[in-house]
């Protein structure tokens, strides 16, 4: 079958992305956990707050975003109300569970100890607040992974063919639509849009 065009372009090079479909199993999942600590690459209209962003594009739940994702991190910055910062293209995006000690307590978004770290609280910039496409670099920890992870895995992360090759490996994934770019192709080893879809039990 022939490799599937999306109308997502790449900002750097102008050359519309593959899209791959996969499918695996749910013990599979923890393969892409060291993924998801780097950060993965995701196409999102940018220029919205983070709650929207997460809610409005990604499909995450209200109140899980309220209750469980209780530390945001934007540009290395805590933030304390994800329905005012605003997301830029090009933005690095952490996501985590409760952390523990103080120094947890402190990061917390809205805690009672963020103002010990008023200084470094995120700022929204004016530039930010552009409506476009664009990309993000979008990490998760902890808890977050295994359970927000699946949902940002079904809306598609880019991520370059090579390490797609080893992941399609190391899960035995199942390709449901789309063809991989051959090797010697000019673009074996360009960036693809993979989705993955996670069998329920």
């Amino acid at each position: 079958m022939n490799g599937k065009k999306f109308p997502i372009v790449d900002g750097h090079t102008g050359a519309d992305l593959v899209k791959v479909k996969t499918q695996i199993s749910p013990n599979m999942l923890s393969c892409f956990f060291p993924l998801f600590q780097q950060g993965i690459t995701v196409e999102v209209e940018t220029g919205c707050s983070i709650k929207e962003l997460l809610c409005g594009q990604m499909g995450i739940d209200h109140v899980y975003l309220e209750e469980r994702i209780t530390t945001i991190f934007l540009n290395g910055k805590p933030v304390d109300d994800c329905a005012a910062a605003v997301v830029g293209d090009g933005a690095v995006l952490a996501l985590s569970a409760a952390m523990p000690g103080l120094v947890g307590a402190m990061l917390r978004k809205g805690g009672f100890y963020s103002a010990m770290r008023s200084d470094i609280t995120y700022r929204t910039q004016n530039a930010d607040s552009i409506r476009a496409k664009g990309r993000i670099r979008l990490k998760l920890f902890n808890s977050i992974m295994g359970e927000a992870g699946p949902l940002v895995l079904r809306r598609g992360i880019i991520i370059p063919r090579s390490k797609v090759m080893k992941l399609i490996s190391e899960t035995s994934a199942e390709i449901l639509s789309g063809d991989m770019p051959a090797n010697g192709d000019d673009s074996a080893d360009a960036d693809i849009l993979l989705a993955v879809e996670i069998l329920t039990s």
